[in-house]
């Protein structure tokens, strides 16, 4: 009997690394964040620590992100489609792009890193 797992196996890997591509996040706050990404009723979030970087686990495109929900030491902060659409028009498909948030509450965007850490 032939095995078909390490066919198997390389079409999973190959489907991961065309999947969908986010910005990278880093939390410039002086305390831990966490980032959620909604879509309908779904969501994906991520915990971020101060001075750290890191990449809410959506399955889906960040094209098609429809509100973004940072929360910050107990507040909820909502990010809407004005918001979302500067994102999308700054960031593109995600590939390249950092979003900074800091105290202010603010997003910040760049297509270089910025100062990074290692995480």
């Amino acid at each position: 009997m032939q095995s078909y797992f390490p066919s198997i196996l390389l079409a999973c890997l190959a489907l991961q690394a065309c999947g969908p591509i986010h910005p990278r996040w880093k939390n410039q706050a002086t305390h831990d964040i966490a980032v959620t990404y909604w879509r309908g009723t779904a969501h994906f979030g991520v915990w971020i620590k101060r001075g750290r970087e890191a990449v809410p686990p959506a399955p889906f495109d960040f094209q098609s992100v429809e509100r973004i929900e940072i929360r910050d030491q107990g507040r909820i902060i909502r990010f809407e489609k004005p918001v979302i659409a500067r994102l999308h028009e700054q960031c593109g498909h995600g590939y390249g792009c950092w979003i900074s948030y800091d105290d202010s509450h603010e997003l910040h965007v760049s297509t270089s890193s910025p100062a990074s850490s290692k995480g």
